[in-house]
């Protein structure tokens, strides 16, 4: 079954950052194959969102530079290929991870499908390690809280280390910059407490990594 525009369009966008290609660089490559000047950034942004399609001769030169026949390029819908040579996750795993997934709508289009699957595959997804992740971003922003409250940003600025890229201060200086109401010690408290939650948070990405 030959793809409609817009699963065709997913596939050259696939293709093109496989590759590395901005728009403007796939489109001179397809030009320097094709021996045309006329293919431009958008015309690669025109198929990226299926609104045409390549001709002949330029979906020859995608299928070449791809590595795979024009034949595939516009019949297979679901390109496993392009999502590996992007991902480095094979048609099996993802197609595993398709199948055990109860939030993967089997109804929507196999791209979306496939998007899906990867982002579950890497923990950005609705998964254990998803709800893990989301749990460190959490308390990564209690840190910005904590220091809201502790840290007098009048005293701070000779004090932070900010090469080092830690958000929560050192315990040694934070006397020096700590608001002269507030207790440093509940601060380093605290900061045991989010350091022992990050840390055991972290240990369950091993345990429950699929």
């Amino acid at each position: 079954m030959t793809i409609s525009n817009y699963d065709l369009g997913n596939k050259i966008a696939s293709i093109r950052l496989s590759l590395g290609l901005s728009q403007e660089q796939f489109a001179e490559k397809i030009g320097d194959i094709t021996n045309s000047s006329t293919i431009t950034k958008g015309t690669v942004n025109n198929w990226e969102h299926g609104r045409n399609k390549p001709n002949k001769s330029r979906l020859l030169a995608i299928a070449q530079i791809s590595n795979r026949t024009v034949d595939n390029l516009i019949n297979d819908e679901y390109d496993f290929k392009s999502w590996e040579d992007a991902t480095g996750y094979t048609e099996e795993h993802i197609k595993e991870e398709i199948k055990k997934s109860s939030r993967i709508n089997k109804n929507d289009d196999p791209q979306t499908q496939i998007s899906q699957a990867v982002n579950n595959i890497e923990g950005r997804g609705q998964t254990d390690v998803g709800a893990i992740n989301s749990v460190e971003t959490a308390l990564r922003s209690i840190e910005n809280i904590l220091n809201d409250y502790y840290i007098d940003p009048k005293k701070k600025e000779k004090f932070i280390d900010n090469s080092s890229g830690l958000k929560l201060m050192k315990p040694h200086s934070l006397e020096s910059v700590a608001y002269d109401d507030m207790t440093p010690q509940a601060y380093e408290d605290i900061v045991d407490i989010l350091n022992n939650a990050r840390y055991a948070v972290d240990k369950l990405k091993y345990k429950y990594h699929r």
